[in-house]
């Protein structure tokens, strides 16, 4: 006994002089910890996140195999046609955006070009009595105009910044193209071993806690589990009914890029509040380049279609599906937009909508369906 708690004492002096050591170079030793972590959490959650949202067009594509083929491989063909179908969809959407915003831009060039090579248009403004333009052009002695000094230098001093903010770009974007490759894996190896990683899982709650604690902590991963995918598929539809509304309105007003304009709008729908302003913004923009008029029509089209989303379809869609009032879910996005930003505006209605079924009666809660039933857990 002396010795397990000499032992005993040993540890918790050595983990007591760790602890005061992390905190007294904290400035130094928490930063590199917290990398560290996060190195390795990254990957694990960002696995986790894509996992759940595969298994969710992967649930009814499992339950037509399993009929057919054994249940390990059900698994995995259906996760590999999920992710398929994602990409094809994601593919599709921005095979229509990209080449018509390349389009609109490379006419706006085109027209600013045209433009700076009016002479004649510039020989009639009289730069000197423009006090914002006066700073960045001049007149130079031939009748012709020119950038200042001061411009020129401006330029010259934004050169070396400008490839420092190149290469942090190119760095973050491979890094970023790393994680999510390795957060794929982890995902597939996450659906390939579901059944395993269920009942390990269940066995170490099982031995860890007592049984009715487990049952609570089952059925709270059941709601929680069920309110996020139910909030996806509810964003999904909604996007869907956003861009489809839109691009019929754009046929009807004979709007140009009609296609490129929906999808994108309809993509921008799954962010709220600020994709609303995004998606209206940058279609107003590819309209305009070719017709302002047509332009500033659809940004009263697309105000008239978001106060529609607002008012109609988001509570309706998305409320019903994850079983909250319209009310809480205007106060859902709002909050958690004012405490945690864009990802709080995202994660705030299914978060509420979980607390609102677990604080709901057990009948009510016990309506809710099993993750496994749904493929998610």
């Amino acid at each position: 006994m002396d010795g397990k708690k000499s032992g005993s004492s040993i540890l918790s002096g050595t983990l007591l002089i760790a602890v005061f050591v992390i905190l007294w170079n904290g400035e130094r030793t928490i930063p590199a910890i917290w990398k560290a972590v996060s190195s390795v959490l990254y990957p694990l959650l960002g696995g986790i996140a894509i996992a759940f949202i595969i298994s969710i067009p992967a649930a009814p594509i499992r339950k037509l195999l399993m009929g057919i083929t054994e249940k390990k491989k059900a698994d995995i063909i259906s996760a590999v046609l999920s992710l398929l179908l994602i990409m094809l969809a994601a593919l599709l959407i921005f095979s229509l955006i990209i080449p018509e915003f390349i389009s609109a831009c490379s006419i706006l060039v085109t027209q600013l070009s045209e433009f700076a090579s009016d002479a004649s248009l510039w020989s009639r403004i009289d730069i000197e009595s423009i006090p914002v333009v006066n700073g960045i052009l001049q007149r130079s002695p031939d009748g012709g105009i020119s950038m200042t000094p001061e411009t020129i230098a401006w330029l010259e001093n934004l050169r070396v910044p400008l490839i420092d903010i190149t290469l942090d770009t190119i760095t973050s974007a491979v890094s970023a193209a790393a994680l999510f490759f390795i957060s794929l894996v982890f995902a597939f190896y996450f659906l390939a071993n579901k059944d395993l990683l269920i009942t390990d899982a269940r066995r170490i709650f099982g031995r860890s806690i007592k049984k009715e604690m487990a049952k609570k902590i089952h059925r709270i991963i059941g709601i929680v589990s069920s309110a996020f995918s139910r909030y996806i598929i509810a964003q999904g539809l909604e996007a869907v009914i956003i861009g489809t509304i839109c691009f019929i309105g754009m046929l009807i007003f004979r709007m140009p890029y009609a296609g490129a304009v929906s999808a994108f709008t309809g993509l921008m729908a799954l962010v709220p509040i600020y994709g609303a302003v995004i998606g209206a913004v940058a279609g107003a923009f590819i309209v305009a380049v070719t017709d302002p008029v047509k332009g500033l029509i659809f940004l009263i089209f697309i105000f008239v279609l978001q106060q529609l989303e607002g008012d109609l379809i988001y509570p309706r869609v998305v409320g019903t599906s994850t079983g909250l009032p319209p009310i809480y879910v205007f106060a859902s996005v709002t909050f958690g937009g004012i405490l945690f930003g864009l990802a709080g505006m995202i994660l705030a209605v299914p978060i509420v909508s979980s607390v609102y079924a677990l604080l709901g009666s057990e009948d009510e809660a016990s309506t809710c369906p099993d993750p496994e039933s749904d493929g998610i857990a």
